[in-house]
């Protein structure tokens, strides 16, 4: 265990508070923990918060939660109120809203990174027949609930890939057709991926995360839910 002097050095020479290693860039600078240590944190704050939801409690303290909502009303009240604070904050400082990256965009408040992110939650929502904007269930065909629905307008589009030029085919080499029973299954298969990967998606999971668990790197990730978005219709803003 690191003192305290041994962590405030180790902060200010931007490595792990806990063991003094190499840590990740993100968006405000270095990170205070490398991945390992990053990773077990956040793991011992999911298993406290899943046992606080086992019992019922709010997710954060553990209290009884108010009617509804997974939060008590002082944890729901504090984070609101600091929400609005950060959120002012980094308005004013020509900060990102979401993560606090330098570079927002003047009229969205937000980076290149947390809007491409959010336009993949927002499709991989829909792919699953949720509201793109909030998660719960929306209506047969439609992209928005019935909340969202009146006022809430979709997200602008992402730009297409770029295409690359495919290499000749050669014709007189026969390749035998692959058995339908095969196909059907591999189809299938690859289906069920794509729909686990569009929910960890929906859930907030980044690419990187999804990638290491299916063995897949971040870019097939994302051609993926590119393709499970190509597969919704244009949200409908009518419903």
């Amino acid at each position: 265990m690191a003192t305290k002097a041994q962590r405030l050095e180790r902060r200010a020479a931007g490595l792990c508070v806990q063991c003094g290693a190499a840590v990740e860039i993100g968006p405000k600078g270095p990170r205070s923990l490398c991945r390992e240590h990053l990773d077990y944190a956040n793991a011992k704050t999911t298993e406290r918060l899943r046992a606080f939801v086992a019992a019922g409690g709010c997710v954060e303290c553990g209290a009884p939660p108010a009617r509804g909502e997974p939060r008590c009303a002082t944890c729901r009240d504090r984070r609101r109120e600091l929400g609005v604070t950060r959120y002012e904050a980094r308005r004013r400082e020509g900060r990102c809203t979401r993560c606090g990256a330098i570079g927002a965009a003047p009229d969205t408040h937000v980076c290149e990174v947390c809007a491409i992110r959010a336009r993949e939650i927002w499709h991989a929502r829909v792919a699953l027949g949720l509201c793109g904007k909030c998660g719960e269930q929306a209506g047969d065909g439609a992209s928005l609930c019935v909340a969202h629905g009146a006022s809430a307008q979709s997200p602008p589009e992402p730009p297409p890939p770029t295409s690359r030029p495919r290499a000749p085919i050669d014709r007189k080499r026969h390749v035998p057709a692959p058995d339908s029973t095969d196909r059907n299954r591999t189809a299938e298969a690859s289906l069920a991926r794509a729909r686990e990967i569009a929910r960890a998606r929906a859930s907030g999971e980044t690419l990187e995360q999804i990638g290491r668990r299916h063995g897949l790197t971040r870019e097939r990730i994302r051609q993926i839910l590119l393709g499970m978005r190509d597969q919704v219709a244009p949200p409908d803003l009518e419903t």
